[in-house]
C-alpha cells in the first residue's frame, strides 16, 4: 500500500523492501523485490511467536532451518583444588570435596556472560559440564572430577553440538538472560571465524 502511494506521488524506487527476518516469515507479501534478513543466515528465529506462527500456517511441525553458528574453545590448563578452597574471584564457589578443573581461554570479554557464573554448561569429550566460579574477562572454570580423561586442547563447545548432546543459543540465552540477537551480537570481532561445510 505504502508503495502504491509512492508511486502515485510520483516515487519509483528500484528496489522495494520492508521485510526483516520475523516479516519474512510471517508477512511474506512484505518481501516486494528483497528482504533483509539477520538472525534468520545464523538459523535463529527473531522470536518463540515468529516461529509458532510459521509452523502453525504451513500445518508443519519440523524447524526448517539450520543452525549455522557453533562457538568453540580449548581446555588451557587444568589444576587441582582442594576441599576448602574457593574457585575464582568474589569467592563465589567453596569447593566441598577436592576438584579438577579445566580452565578455558574465554571470559565476558568474549561475550560469555557473568551471568554465566556458576551455572553455565559446556561440552567436552561428549559431556555436559558445569561452570563454577565467577566468569572473569578472559577465563573461566569448568568442573572437570567427573571427568579425569579430560586432557589440555581438548576440544570445548560452548554453543553448538558435540556428539548426541547441544547447548543451543535459546538455551544458551536463557540461562544468561539474554536475547538471542543480544547474544550473537555480544560476540566481539577479534574471536577468530571458521567458515565450515
Amino acid at each position: 500500500r505504502q508503495r502504491q502511494k509512492l508511486t502515485r506521488s510520483g516515487i519509483i524506487p528500484k528496489v522495494a523492501h520492508a521485510a526483516c527476518s520475523a516479516a519474512t516469515m510471517s508477512y511474506p507479501k512484505t518481501a516486494m523485490d528483497m528482504v533483509r534478513v539477520g538472525i534468520l543466515l545464523y538459523g535463529f528465529w527473531p522470536s518463540q511467536e515468529t516461529l509458532v506462527r510459521y509452523l502453525a500456517k504451513k500445518r508443519e511441525h519440523q524447524n526448517p532451518l539450520a543452525r549455522s553458528l557453533t562457538w568453540k574453545s580449548v581446555v588451557m590448563s587444568k589444576k587441582s583444588v582442594k576441599r576448602g578452597e574457593f574457585i575464582g574471584y568474589g569467592m563465589t564457589f567453596l569447593a566441598q570435596e577436592p576438584k579438577n578443573i579445566a580452565i578455558i581461554p574465554i571470559g565476558y570479554a568474549h561475550g560469555y556472560s557473568r551471568m554465566l557464573s556458576n551455572q553455565g554448561r559446556v561440552l567436552i569429550r561428549g559431556r555436559r559440564l558445569a561452570v563454577i566460579g565467577m566468569v572473569n574477562m578472559n577465563m573461566l572454570c569448568v568442573d572437570i572430577t567427573s571427568c579425569p580423561e579430560i586432557d589440555t586442547g581438548d576440544e570445548v563447545t560452548l554453543i553448538g553440538k558435540q556428539g548426541d548432546l547441544e547447548i543451543s543459543v535459546a538455551t544458551f540465552g536463557e540461562i544468561s538472560n539474554q536475547l538471542n540477537y543480544e547474544l550473537l551480537t555480544r560476540l566481539p570481532q577479534d574471536i577468530p571465524r571458521y567458515i565450515v561445510d
